[in-house]
């Protein structure tokens, strides 16, 4: 058995588009010639050689020249039975009078994929409106208590699609939020469950960690302010206690 053959390629036009070499190592292709004509498009060699014509349909050639790129047995066999011919093999790739597609699911994958940048679109308006209110919310309550209901919004639609990405950042948004409210213990615990969702999802988002750790050092300066300001709480009531004397 040889250790190469060659196949010639042609459109339904029968206009060469190239040759395909096929050896037990890999596949090659050589492209249209300068004239873009077949190399053996003269009548002297059309007389010397017999041609063999298959005709393929195009997705059955993609499985064809997939399988030869993939498989070595199947290009040693390819090459054994092209070798067997009486004459040059010709394959003539047709279009189907039919396309082989999954309509159903083309309309599935379709509906998933707006879905998706819908849901993207939405969660872009709520992040962009609820940081808004966030940044307001160290100094007014109720700017805080309304990017909460935002971020809770958030984890809904993460919770409808079965983001857990989604689901993450926004608990770790509602923690900030539970933060500006003096919610301290609480914001504690849903940033320490956020963190370990994010070292198991790094791969996919690394932001997520930093995330954690910036909300964790924000939550460490809550604690110090609060724990100032009852320091000075206590130094006014012993001045007052002792002024009083």
């Amino acid at each position: 058995m040889k250790c190469k053959t060659i196949v010639n390629l042609f459109n339904s036009d029968s206009q060469y588009i190239c040759t395909i070499s096929v050896q037990s190592s890999r596949i090659r292709f050589k492209p249209l010639n300068s004239n873009n004509k077949f190399p053996c498009d003269n009548s002297q060699t059309n007389k010397n050689h017999k041609f063999v014509t298959f005709t393929a349909q195009t997705w059955s050639f993609w499985f064809f020249l997939n399988e030869l790129n993939a498989s070595l047995f199947y290009r040693q066999c390819v090459i054994k039975s092209v070798n067997e011919l009486e004459g040059i093999p010709m394959i003539v790739v047709v279009q189907p009078h039919r396309e082989v597609i999954d309509r159903d699911w083309n309309s599935l994958t379709r509906h998933t994929a707006w879905e998706k940048v819908e849901l993207d679109h939405l969660l872009s308006w709520l992040s962009t409106l609820g940081g808004a209110f966030s940044a307001l919310g160290d100094s007014k309550t109720n700017c805080a208590e309304i990017a909460g209901k935002i971020s809770f919004y958030q984890l809904k639609l993460g919770l409808q699609f079965g983001d857990p990405l989604i689901v993450a950042r926004s608990k770790l948004f509602v923690s900030l939020s539970l933060i500006q409210r003096g919610r301290l213990r609480l914001a504690k615990r849903i940033i320490r469950q956020q963190y370990e969702v994010a070292k198991m999802e790094e791969e996919y988002d690394p932001r997520l960690r930093k995330m954690c750790v910036g909300i964790w050092m924000k939550l460490q300066y809550a604690y110090q302010q609060r724990s100032e300001n009852r320091k000075s709480i206590r130094m006014e009531v012993c001045n007052k206690s002792v002024g009083s004397v």
